[in-house]
């Protein structure tokens, strides 16, 4: 499954991805989208728990 937040609250889940994911494991990666030149970004790739 993929969700997004956005100042800690849950927006929503975005997809659920598939059961077995062999064919996907080298072909995901991450994509964060900025509008402001001095904006900041979190991000948690499975490492630490979530605070939402």
């Amino acid at each position: 499954m993929i969700f997004y937040t956005k100042n800690g609250i849950n927006l929503g889940i975005a997809c659920y991805l598939p059961n077995n994911l062999d064919d996907l494991k080298n072909n995901l990666y991450p994509c964060i989208g900025i509008r402001s030149q001095d904006a900041s970004v979190k991000a948690n790739f499975g490492r630490k728990s979530l605070n939402i």
